[in-house]
Formats: structure tokens, sequence, C-alpha cells
């Protein structure tokens, strides 16, 4: 069923997606008549984060080249009807901030299955392969109520891909709201390397399970990256409104350019592939 720029495909009468044909993207999803994702706020291509004190060396050109703004539309799409049941929605999106010539081209291939499971599978290119990217991957705003968190991957504590050895992978279970560390300066945090799934229900025990297909590097906090970095401190952060899940097929590593040691070494950086 297509209405006013919106394609939604049901699977029985427990599960709903609505698609926006104008981002080419998930915009709302009920399982069983619950809202799982904020309306207008499914995944969406990101590649910003909220600069860290040793990020000195290059946040400059994150914001340069519009990481912090940029705007996602759809390009083309089309519908499939498997013969398992399952429907596969096809979009070519682009990625831009206005004013900037770098962008990114995105060929995303969302599956939803009887069972009201969801496959995603992309792949990401763009016009300037070299520029390093403090993360790639998919940001999507879910309701305050999924705030209980379970994942399997690197924890407790937060890390990065040159800061990670020091935290087993296990399986690991915490609030959203204290995944965010209360810094001097609101910044980038709650990142956990190696990830194999994260989940995230409500008190009834509903929700969202989210499963890699080989590892990812996930956080989840009570704010966007771009509020985290206009915020000079803690209390000048807006009142919480949603939850805010990163999941990245990869992150930038912090090295230790905030004291004099260097950026992060060249295998920890994420490039615009």
């Amino acid at each position: 069923e297509t209405t006013n720029g919106k394609l939604i495909v049901s699977q029985g009468n427990k599960v709903q997606v609505t698609f926006d044909l104008q981002k080419g993207c998930i915009s709302n999803l009920l399982y069983d008549g619950e809202q799982m994702i904020e309306e207008g706020f499914g995944p969406q291509l990101d590649a910003f984060r909220a600069p860290v004190n040793n990020d000195n060396w290059g946040q400059s050109s994150w914001y340069e080249h519009g990481l912090n703004r940029m705007q996602q539309k759809n390009l083309t799409w089309n519908k499939h009807m498997n013969e398992n049941g399952s429907v596969s929605i096809v979009f070519v999106t682009e990625s831009q901030a206005e004013g900037c010539e770098f962008k990114f081209q995105d060929n995303v291939v969302y599956t939803v299955y009887a069972d009201g499971s969801i496959e995603v599978q992309s792949a990401i290119t763009s016009n300037k392969p070299t520029l390093v990217l403090p993360r790639l991957g998919y940001v999507m705003k879910l309701p305050k109520s999924l705030n209980n968190l379970t994942y399997y991957g690197r924890g407790p504590i937060d890390n990065y891909p040159d800061r990670k050895t020091g935290q087993n992978i296990g399986i690991y279970n915490n609030k959203v709201e204290k995944e965010f560390e209360n810094f001097p300066k609101p910044q980038d945090m709650g990142n956990h390397q190696d990830t194999r799934y994260c989940q995230l229900t409500n008190k009834q025990g509903k929700g969202l399970l989210f499963i890699a297909e080989d590892n990812m590097s996930f956080s989840v906090l009570p704010w966007t990256s771009q509020e985290l970095a206009k915020a000079k401190h803690p209390h000048e952060l807006p009142v919480s409104t949603d939850n805010v899940l990163h999941l990245d097929i990869a992150t930038t590593g912090l090295g230790g350019n905030s004291c004099g040691q260097g950026p992060p070494l060249e295998q920890d950086r994420v490039k615009a592939t």
C-alpha cells in the first residue's frame, strides 16, 4: 500500500512497517500495535560523532564536509515479493549536507519476513574515499520506554578500536541513561566494540533486537551526537525526548592527540570507501 510518499508493508496483523519513499528508510515500525521507532526517525546513514578531546586532529574536517548535518534523500526504489513470503524494498539513497560537495550513496535492501524480523543489507560508497570518518553506520531514534539494554559485546565500560582489549566480550545489561558519562564537556561515549547483538526493551520485555551478520559497534544514549557536540556542559543538554541508537560497521579510534602522542593509527581510522 502506497500513500502520501509512504509505503506500508504488513505481515499478518501484528507487524506493520512504514517506509518513507522520500528519505529511503523506515519511518515507523509497529509490533502488535506498539510503536518501536519514533515516527520519521528510522535508520538513516550517519558518519558523525560528538568530538572527544582527542579528536582535535580531525574534527574540523568533519564539519567542513557536513557530516554533522547530512540530509538523506531517496533516488530510486522498487519492491520485490519473495517466494518465502517476505517482501524486499530496495532503495538507492544519497546523503549530503547543503552547500557541501561530499556525499554518500547507499544501495540498501530491507527484507521484511513473515515473522516480523527485518534484514538490512547495504553497500555504501562516497565521492571522497580517502576522507577519514568518525564512524560509519546508521542512527535511529527509539521511544524512551525502550530503556533496558542487553548486549553481547565488549563491556561493561565503553571502548573504541584502540581502547578495547581491557573490556571483555560478554553479555551485559544496563539502563540507557547509565550509558551516559557525566564529562565536564559532553562528547562521544558509550561505544561498544565487537558486538554480536544488542537489544532494547520496555518494562514488559517488548522491544527490538539488533543482530550483526559478523559484528558491529553500537552506542545508545539519551541525546543525539549533535546535541552532545553543541552543549558546553552537561546541564546545558536539552530535556531528552527519545533514546538515540547508533549501529556502526566501523568506528575511528581515539588516539592520544589531546596530550601530544598523535592521532589514531592508520588501521584504526574509518575511511569513506
